[in-house]
């Protein structure tokens, strides 16, 4: 079944409504609550880390709006938008040669074309990264660079642009259930909870100095610990709860257990996996362009790794 090529009315979707005010809820509760933590003081919201954060969800959550409910197109453009972002800021951190930048944004379109719509050549697109970017190093014609830049390059290709096109096949295994899309919100929505679960608990098992030497790779990342993992986990079942109006007839309570564990996990993975790339180019935010969030990079790392794991999950112990 092929993407279709079309716009679709997004309030056509029968979960956009209920689900639309539940997330206006949950932002309105949070702005409450950080108002009633800095004595209402809204400047100083807006100034605070989970402020800048809710700044930039609202910015974000319309383009995500859009690339989920208004058809194969629309949605492929919005990914397009994304996926070149990152590839744009990898590019620059990486110091790439401009051949190499502007071979990784043809492969994205290319990438975005073949998942969307010739979907059975998909799994040669690892192969057709490394016959583009292995002519490319040859011709660079130096030793001290060829392999680096080649290797970086097709690390981008699988990290960022393969793994982002798993989206668009979780948008077409969430029709298998029901034509919503709510399969493809969810994760963007469980990943974002999940982010905030995680940040949420590790300040406070920092508070409390409980469980908080124990960290998972701290020359990488040093807020990171293992009890951090159990708030993203349960940031990423809060989300389901919250949409489980939506899509709790696709699976049993277990199995739903089972898929906030892996999107809480692999959300956190995502996290580490951004972190050493950063680390080991100096860096500490991929980009400035969205408040509270960094770069484009710094937004999508963990829809990349459970896009991915969950997709493959679904099709072996689900469908």
């Amino acid at each position: 079944m092929q993407l279709a090529p079309h716009f679709l009315n997004p309030f056509s979707s029968p979960i956009v409504v209920p689900f639309l005010w539940r997330l206006g809820l949950l932002y309105g509760l949070a702005i409450i609550t950080m108002l009633i933590i800095k004595k209402g003081n809204l400047s100083a919201v807006w100034e605070s880390n989970i402020g800048r954060r809710i700044v930039g969800w609202l910015i974000l959550t319309p383009l995500y709006f859009i690339g989920t409910f208004a058809g194969g197109i629309p949605g492929l453009l919005v990914l397009l938008l994304f996926i070149s972002g990152a590839v744009i800021e990898f590019a620059h951190i990486a110091q790439l040669d401009r051949k190499f930048r502007f071979a990784l944004l043809l492969l994205t379109v290319i990438s975005l074309f073949i998942v969307g719509f010739m979907p059975k050549y998909f799994y040669s697109l690892p192969l057709i990264y490394f016959l583009i970017i292995t002519p490319l190093a040859i011709r660079l014609n130096k030793p001290d660079k060829s392999f680096e830049q080649a290797a970086f390059s097709i690390y981008a290709c699988i990290w960022l642009i393969f793994s982002l096109c798993h989206i668009v096949l979780l948008t077409r295994l969430g029709s298998r259930f029901d034509n919503t899309h709510a399969l493809t919100f969810l994760v963007i929505f469980a990943v974002a909870l999940a982010d905030i679960g995680g940040y949420v608990f590790g300040k406070m098992f920092h508070e409390f100095k409980i469980f908080d030497m124990y960290k998972v790779a701290d020359k990488l990342s040093p807020n990171k610990t293992y009890v951090g993992i159990l708030g993203y986990i349960v940031g990423a079942l809060i989300a389901i709860a919250i949409f489980h109006f939506a899509v709790g007839r696709y699976m049993s309570s277990w199995q739903w257990l089972s898929v906030g564990t892996i999107i809480g996990i692999f959300a956190f993975v995502g996290g580490l996996t951004h972190s050493y790339f950063k680390r080991y180019f100096g860096v500490k935010d991929s980009g400035n362009i969205i408040p509270g969030h960094g770069g484009v990079m710094d937004r999508i790392d963990s829809i990349a790794r459970v896009s991915v794991i969950l997709y493959y999950f679904l099709i072996i112990f689900v469908l």
